[in-house]
């Protein structure tokens, strides 16, 4: 996810991205105003019901590209705001994923999210 770092607290700092604000934990080294690149792994996103996310800091709104069965587990793309972001499933939910309408809500805590400074491109 890139964006820009913006003004947080001792708990964290905010990034503008995906025409959202997203919460990670205090990690030392950003600047505000900073370009970042923040990741998140896959299997750190949940995918909660369209309403709901009680519990979760960070929502994202998005749409199911596509489902890709891996055994025991199913890697999900979701388009958010024209980006890709990958979620691992696993159990009884990967199954149910085939009857949704595409339209899912990701959460994700802070402390799963973890900023770098962005490299420019070399021109």
């Amino acid at each position: 996810i890139a964006g820009r770092d913006g003004d947080g607290d001792d708990a964290g700092w905010l990034i503008e991205a995906l025409g959202h604000t997203i919460r990670g934990a205090a990690r030392p080294g950003l600047a505000i105003g900073q370009e970042v690149v923040a990741y998140v792994r896959p299997e750190d996103i949940e995918i909660v019901e369209v309403g709901d996310g009680a519990g979760y800091a960070n929502l994202l709104d998005g749409t199911i590209d596509r489902v890709i069965f891996e055994g025991a587990t199913a890697q999900v793309r979701v388009d958010v705001g024209g980006r890709e972001m990958r979620v691992d499933v696993s159990g009884n939910e990967r199954l149910t994923l085939m009857r949704r309408d595409g339209t899912v809500r990701l959460g994700f805590h802070p402390v799963t999210v973890i900023p770098v400074p962005e490299v420019p491109e070399a021109s």
